[in-house]
């Protein structure tokens, strides 16, 4: 069997189709514990096209860990029963797209369990040409192409990623300069931005690659002085939250600023919305009365995206672990 008929054999589906009722009947995959027996043998669908499908249930055993119940494709001989290249979960179609257009920046790691894939990101971003008065546009590495290196496209394969009830982590890996790049440090949501702001333990310092935040902007600040060069510094400030210490506030504020007309731009949607800030994120205080913030430049508007409520609300599932171990 092939890498990609492997691949599309264990995509997990939340919901199937009937096709022995009319309308067909859609079941859900919570339901295959208590239904799977009275479901006739050949009648589930793809809930999305007419590749066929069959329950996987695991029932729980006293030393593995249990296991979700969920629909997969059921592979035929012949290399017959693929998903409709327009199905949401085509997923190889759409990695194909991708990957025609990364330059060869990504590469499918071989390893056990589903297949991963690795993204080179840039190294960093900075304003074009080190001309900080033309607006700013994005320094990156010259291998990087089509792939990943704007806020709109890694907020684009989120809603991919949540349109199949799936968690991206388990399949994307990112690299910068050679090094790899877990997903959970590439990527933050707003129940795990303090993970960010540890990382960065020293004031003034930076991480070696770019990193994606998504978080609430509530608040709008301006420097009262312009810059050198006759710009006004703008930036949006945002609340997170930090595990509770004897002693210490149970909030910390993160900036996102540029110049003012590029943040204006960024954020036209206004404030109280979920955004995704992509970029080299940091650590920096604006003056000696503040600690230092973590802080994203915006050096263009593609840096930065509004995203779904849920996606700002929502909790990854290594995060609900997390918390579950720590209340």
């Amino acid at each position: 069997m092939g890498d990609l008929e492997e691949h599309q054999s264990t995509v997990s589906m939340p919901e199937a189709r009937r096709i022995d009722t009319t309308p067909p009947t859609i079941v859900r995959a919570e339901d295959i514990p208590a239904m799977r027996h009275t479901w006739p043998s050949g009648v589930l669908r793809c809930a999305h096209c007419d590749a066929v499908v069959h329950p996987v249930y695991s029932p729980p055993k006293e030393k593995s860990r249990p296991q979700r119940p969920y629909f997969r494709r059921k592979p035929l001989r012949g290399r017959g029963n693929q998903h409709d290249e327009q199905c949401v979960y085509n997923i190889d179609e759409r990695i194909r797209v991708i990957r025609a257009d990364s330059g060869g920046a990504l590469v499918r790691e071989r390893s056990a369990g589903p297949p991963r894939y690795r993204l080179v990101v840039p190294e960093a971003f900075g304003p074009a040409n080190g001309n900080e008065s033309a607006g700013g546009g994005l320094s990156v590495a010259e291998r990087l192409t089509q792939v990943l290196n704007t806020a709109a496209k890694i907020a684009a394969l989120l809603e991919d990623y949540a349109s199949r009830g799936a968690e991206v982590n388990t399949e994307w890996s990112a690299e910068c300069r050679g090094e790899r790049v877990e997903w959970l440090n590439f990527l933050y949501v707003p129940q795990r931005i303090w993970v960010l702001r540890n990382r960065l333990s020293e004031p003034e310092t930076t991480l070696t690659h770019p990193t994606a935040v998504i978080f609430l902007a509530q608040e709008p600040r301006r420097r009262r002085t312009p810059l050198p060069d006759g710009t006004m510094w703008d930036y949006r400030a945002a609340r997170y939250a930090v595990p509770p210490d004897p002693g210490q506030p149970k909030s910390e504020k993160l900036f996102v600023g540029g110049n003012e007309d590029v943040v204006g731009e960024a954020f036209s949607a206004g404030l109280n919305k979920y955004y995704l800030g992509y970029g080299m994120w940091s650590r920096f205080s604006y003056t000696e009365q503040f600690p230092p913030r973590l802080t994203l430049r915006l050096h263009h508007t593609t840096q930065l995206v509004q995203v779904r409520e849920e996606f700002g609300r929502g909790a990854f599932a290594r995060w609900r672990d997390w918390r579950r171990l720590h209340e």
